[in-house]
């Protein structure tokens, strides 16, 4: 119990963190603020609802609340909503944890609701989604505890919540039928029996369970329509009109069923929009709007069915503010598309998992997501108005996440079963079987490229077993301005001579990054094979005959020493999880984009036939000099071939070098060369 209160703890602070220093940063405006803006001081004034009904009333009255005990501030707001996102994180992780009865899975559903990109943002919105998701999310939970504990008090308390979401946002107005047809036709309880009866694993439906059921979706409704119905009366007694919550749903059928505007919002062009209810009041509009909608689908049936398939795609493949927040801001958009994608897939994952464990606890979530989708489709969809559905999304994200691990795991366990023996036994082993090629192997020379910035405690060792490594070759060393004694020990280290090994030294004034020094190297490069080796004593050159074997057997011309296959144990720190989840997702996103199978994209251990990596033209000049060689191989249809190594981290603190925006710059690599180059 105290680890999972550290857990919550860490996750909801973690939260506010990132969204404090993004509403700090980038404090985000829209058109449909000004409205709500308005609304709220009405309200705050004591001028009482706007006439407004184009807007739902609960988020004014809650930016009301917020102006008259804070003053009309708006960085009150998007702290409050701050607050309410890193809250919304905790509910992912315990709708995950519910779900899959995990709490790594939980955990993981709920790291990537922290840091995705539409959920941060929409907290520096004075917009509805931060509100409506924390409400919706909450009905959601108490709507699972309902269907389990089969109490009144939770379906009452769920029902109190969707209604209060469906004041924000009335998109949720139907749910209950959607509820109720689910109920009768999907969910376990009510569903035919087995064959064979209990006995045979079957279950028996009694009239009375499912009167029971029935009674509690109708408990449901009923009080989520009485959490409305002050609304409603206000509505008929101001407008003399059966107005639920608010007008829109006659022009959102309208714009989704229009096809010269595509079933999209033309914000560039309202003409069509002004014309045709130029004149009328709010309710008579959205009346029109209704009518010339269902006009436009009896008119082209098949029009409109090809526009909901495109209101699908556009409602789960783009990003919110792809359009207009966006436009222009290409490495943005690539990222944020990259990170929606990839949360895509692992949902899919999450979502196929559940489905073949017959999970029941996944009903209601996917119940709402499907909601949420198909009313969308129906109507008017654009990405933004996915936001409240997104934690439940992330939540079988964490799943399809924690399963892919696993796999790998397991996958990786295949493959290096004997990875503690191999460590022990692979020179020798590895050795024998090139004797077998010994006419190869003597004409065979290895080029080693070291680039080498401030490594003065280490440089002199790991030359030292460079130079053991039985095997014909150059050690190209490029100096990349060091500012410690890094230059001295080479100096003094060049002078002692050894027949055995060429050593070639460039020194450089001062530091170009990684990268160049690779690239410089490579122009000194007179041998068939090139192995990529760091200055410092992470990697172990005892391993360079198992990582030349491949090529030399001309299996592939390409290999990398996975330290993924090789690993016997897990980071031990916390900033060693954070190198080795960066490593990983790295991996996954080159195996999505270039469609290679690799577990460890940004090893050092990178081994090429020399003249495949001199025609690759490379371009790097930093640390991504890993996605990009990746990248240039991947597209060329060359098989990388890994191997298991062995590996011994160090931390900031002992001299490693890369950092967070290096991972920012490889992510964006890997897109750049799948997408643009």
């Amino acid at each position: 119990m105290v680890n999972k209160r550290k857990t919550l703890i860490f996750i909801f602070l973690s939260a506010f963190f990132i969204r404090f220093i993004f509403i700090v940063l980038f404090p985000l405006s829209a058109p449909d603020s000004i409205d709500y803006n308005k609304m709220a001081l009405h309200i705050a004034n004591g001028l009482g609802f706007s006439i407004n009904l184009h807007r739902a009333p609960l988020y004014p009255s809650f930016l009301a609340i917020v102006y008259l005990i804070f003053g009309h501030n708006f960085l009150a707001v998007r702290i409050i909503q701050s607050i309410l996102g890193a809250i919304i994180c905790l509910f992912v992780y315990l709708i995950g944890e519910r779900i899959f009865k995990n709490k790594k899975t939980a955990i993981l559903g709920a790291g990537a609701a922290v840091i995705c990109p539409s959920l941060v943002a929409s907290n520096s919105y004075i917009l509805t989604e931060t509100l409506t998701t924390f409400l919706l999310t909450i009905a959601v939970i108490l709507l699972m505890k309902a269907l389990e504990s089969k109490k009144r008090g939770d379906w009452v308390a769920s029902g109190i919540f969707l209604g209060f979401s469906t004041l924000c946002r009335p998109v949720t107005l139907l749910f209950p039928l959607f509820l109720l047809l689910g109920l009768l036709f999907f969910h376990p309880p009510l569903a035919p029996p087995l064959e064979g009866g209990e006995e045979k694993g079957g279950g028996v439906l009694y009239p009375r369970k499912r009167f029971k059921k029935l009674i509690f979706v109708v408990i449901f409704s009923l009080t989520m329509a009485g959490t409305i119905l002050p609304w409603t009366v206000r509505n008929y007694i101001v407008f003399k009109e059966f107005i639920p919550v608010g007008t829109g749903g006659g022009f959102n059928l309208w714009v989704g069923s229009y096809l010269p505007w595509n079933g999209d919002y033309n914000y560039k062009n309202l003409s069509d929009k002004e014309n045709l209810v130029r004149g009328l009041s709010q309710i008579d509009a959205d009346k029109k709007f209704f009518s010339e909608g269902v006009k436009n689908i009896k008119n082209n049936p098949g029009g409109y069915s090809l526009l909901c398939l495109k209101k699908f795609g556009r409602f789960w493949l783009q990003i919110p503010g792809g359009k207009r927040v966006l436009e222009g801001k290409n490495l943005q958009k690539a990222f944020i598309f990259t990170f929606h994608y990839i949360l895509l897939f692992f949902f899919l994952s999450g979502l196929y998992l559940c489905l073949k464990e017959k999970r029941k606890e996944l009903f209601i979530p996917l119940l709402m997501i499907f909601y949420f989708t198909f009313i969308h489709s129906l109507l008017f969809a654009i990405p933004r108005y996915r936001i409240p559905i997104m934690p439940l999304v992330y939540a079988l994200a964490g799943g399809g996440l924690c399963r892919t691990i696993k796999n790998s795991k397991r996958r990786s366990r295949c493959e290096a079963r004997s990875a503690v023996a191999i460590s022990k036994k692979r020179g020798i082993a590895t050795s024998l079987r090139l004797l077998a090629m010994t006419s190869v192997v003597k004409e065979m020379k290895l080029s080693v490229i070291m680039p080498v910035y401030n490594e003065e405690k280490t440089i002199a060792e790991i030359i030292h077993r460079v130079r053991a490594v039985n095997l014909k070759k150059e050690i190209i060393i490029v100096e990349d301005g060091s500012t410690d004694k890094t230059k001295e020990v080479l100096k003094e280290i060049i002078k002692q001579k050894d027949g055995n090994n060429e050593i070639k030294l460039i020194s450089r004034p001062k530091k170009y990054g990684k990268g160049t020094a690779i690239r410089t190297g490579l122009k000194e490069v007179t041998g068939d094979i090139v192995i990529i080796q760091d200055a410092d004593l992470e990697y172990n050159p005892d391993e360079y005959y198992m990582l030349v074997e491949p090529i030399i057997k001309e299996e592939t011309k390409v290999v990398y020493g996975s330290r993924v296959l090789g690993q016997s144990s897990k980071p031990k720190s916390l900033a060693g999880w954070y190198f080795y989840l960066g490593g990983r997702s790295l991996s996954i996103l080159a195996n999505l984009l270039y469609r290679t199978h690799i577990t460890d994209e940004p090893t050092c251990y990178k081994v090429f036939e020399a003249n495949l990596l001199k025609s690759l033209n490379l371009k790097c000049k930093g640390f991504e000099f890993c996605p990009e060689v990746t990248a240039k191989v991947a597209k060329r249809g060359i098989r990388i071939k890994e191997v298991p190594i062995s590996h011994r981290p160090r931390g900031v603190a002992e001299g490693k070098k890369i950092r967070l925006k290096d991972w920012f710059i490889a992510v964006w690599t890997l897109i750049k060369y799948r997408f643009i180059c």
